[in-house]
């Protein structure tokens, strides 16, 4: 096909979206469901492990700083992003790290109070 010559065809819709332009939720699944609860865990057991290895409160609230930063950074390329599946993803990446934060020196003070 030349330059100057037209395609004639017609569009073909690959995608459904709603009214305000961001793509409908599907209803959530058994392994949607499942794969959250999956990253849930990860990001709790990630956080504990960070928390059970320090040696200080110290030491946990700036490993803490450290989880929150890469939130942050989730949340700001997540404001950059234009697919709407791409940005979700992120977002929720961003939300994983946000628990690890919560549980490091949660996980910290529990292993000096027992210990």
């Amino acid at each position: 096909m030349d330059a100057d010559e037209r395609w004639e065809g017609e569009p073909v819709e690959t995608a459904t979206f709603g009214g305000d332009g961001q793509q409908e939720d599907e209803p959530s699944t058994a392994k949607k469901i499942w794969n959250r609860f999956f990253g849930v865990f990860v990001s709790i057991t990630i956080g504990v492990y960070a928390g059970l290895m320090c040696r200080t409160m110290q030491e946990a609230w700036i490993y803490s700083a450290l989880f929150c930063g890469e939130a942050l950074v989730c949340a700001c390329v997540a404001g950059i992003i234009k697919t709407y599946s791409f940005k979700r993803s992120i977002t929720t990446f961003a939300i994983y790290f946000v628990i690890s934060a919560i549980s490091t020196p949660v996980s910290c003070w529990l292993g000096f109070q027992f210990a």
